[in-house]
């Protein structure tokens, strides 16, 4: 069924999902998205099966909410674990928890933390598991952990809490026993405690803003999250973050990501085997005013491409229908000319 989805369409959508979504699907991915499509059209319904149709109709109209929710559904990649990189959780234990928590304990008593892109929650579970080992007394604490994905279907399993051992790859027997219960035939229930720590919310980080509820976050997770996104786009994700950071406070990305990340508002911080990002302190202020200033002028001109581009997209959707009325009346004539040729003869 995909090779009834032309290439030229195919195109048209893999720039519309960039715009809408920030997936980005290279001509060298455009095979993963046409079969996407299928599943999407099937989901989708009233389309006779017929993706091109589809395709059609989700470039000719504003998407709503149930559409941008299937097309998450089938194009975002769920591969997560629990306290996936085992450097990295030791060096929030021993470095950046510690020293946030002794700072906090005569200080309000206050952590924020959010795990963008945290797919079926696992990230921000280990992190409430690290939370509860090392403040016991975390109910007496205003803590806010947060885990936002656009993927509903990824945020209805985290809120559910129940995983396969798939999730549980090195994960100790004293923490399986202590956090977790069994739910069925090799499936494990997170405990209530932790489930009402962590709060899910869907989000798509695209969007040219937060809800405040996101800022004056004193860590922000992103982890295999930048390397489905374009340059471009990256970079507007990660000054939004910034501008959600409080003072000092840090972003993480995975290891793979971290070559990419080249922002005048972070510093990187080594660790061994580890290397975490801080928001610059007061020295390097101005140079991030002045670049939000000029996101904020490309933001407006990416604004205005955007709609020159779902115009030019709608422009295109009406000359391939052209096409297609022009390809059957083709197709009419030519039948017309050959029975005129049989009476003829």
């Amino acid at each position: 069924m995909t090779s009834n989805i032309p290439d030229h369409l195919i195109a048209q959508m893999s720039k519309f999902i960039n715009s809408k979504m920030g997936l980005h699907f290279p001509q060298s991915r455009w095979n993963d998205l046409k079969r996407s499509m299928v599943d999407v059209t099937r989901e989708l319904g009233g389309y006779k099966d017929d993706p091109a149709a589809c395709i059609q109709h989700l470039l000719s109209a504003p998407l709503a909410k149930k559409q941008i929710d299937i097309l998450a559904k089938h194009l975002t990649i769920g591969e997560t674990y629990f306290f996936r990189d085992k450097n990295l959780f030791h060096t929030l234990e021993q470095h950046i928890f510690r020293k946030l928590i002794d700072s906090r304990r005569t200080g309000g008593k206050s952590i924020r933390i959010w795990s963008a892109g945290c797919c079926t929650g696992e990230e921000p579970y280990s992190l409430a598991i690290l939370i509860d080992q090392m403040i016991p007394a975390w109910q007496d604490w205003n803590i806010m952990l947060m885990g936002t994905d656009i993927n509903t279907r990824f945020l209805q399993k985290a809120k559910k809490g129940v995983y396969t051992s798939w999730s549980f790859r090195d994960v100790p027997e004293q923490i399986m026993e202590r956090y977790f219960k069994k739910a069925g035939e090799k499936q494990f229930e997170i405990c209530e405690s932790l489930k009402k720590m962590v709060k899910f919310h869907q989000l798509n980080l695209v969007e040219d803003c937060y809800p405040s509820s996101f800022s004056r976050m004193d860590i922000i997770f992103c982890r295999n999250v930048l390397m489905y996104f374009k340059p471009e786009v990256r970079d507007q994700i990660i000054g939004r973050f910034i501008r959600s950071l409080s003072k000092n406070a840090y972003l993480i990305f995975s290891p793979s990501e971290s070559p990419c990340i080249r922002h005048a508002g972070l510093h990187p911080v080594q660790f061994r085997g580890v290397t975490l990002y801080r928001k610059a302190e007061n020295g390097n202020l101005k140079v991030e005013t002045r670049n939000s200033k000029l996101e904020t002028r490309n933001l407006k001109l990416e604004t205005r491409n955007s709609k020159l581009e779902t115009r030019n997209l709608k422009l295109e959707t009406r000359n391939l229908k052209l096409e297609t009325r022009n390809s059957k009346l083709e197709t009419r004539n030519s039948k017309l000319e050959t029975r005129n040729s049989k009476l003829e003869t």
